[in-house]
């Protein structure tokens, strides 16, 4: 702005920044491995949300009730196994699909630290 000092400068692009963050949906993955009521849960609480969404249900178990309950909710499954997790498969899909929260709802791996 004219006129103005550049730390008034500073903070205007500061809050030009913050405001262009609180406008992004933040997406929100749910890994879970029985059947799925905390899941759903989530799914149901964010679905009215204008901040975030549960954007994909992960599972590394193909019976499990969460996959059921993604289809009814429509929200994308994505099914892996125990080897994908551990190699960082599960990861780098994870960041494929722009995730930005990984959120564990009875999941019962340890997640790698890599």
């Amino acid at each position: 702005a004219r006129g103005q000092g550049p730390l008034v400068r500073s903070i205007d692009r500061v809050h030009e920044r913050i405001d262009t963050f609180a406008l992004k949906m933040i997406r929100i993955a749910v890994l879970a491995s029985g059947s799925g009521t905390n899941a759903q849960r989530l799914v149901e609480y964010f679905r009215g949300s204008d901040t975030a969404r549960v954007v994909l249900l992960g599972c590394d178990q193909p019976r499990a009730g969460v996959v059921q309950r993604a289809w009814a909710l429509g929200v994308p499954s994505y099914l892996f196994s125990g080897s994908e997790l551990r190699s960082g498969s599960v990861q780098r899909e994870l960041l494929a699909q722009r995730i930005d929260l990984v959120v564990l709802a009875g999941f019962m791996r340890l997640i790698p630290a890599h």
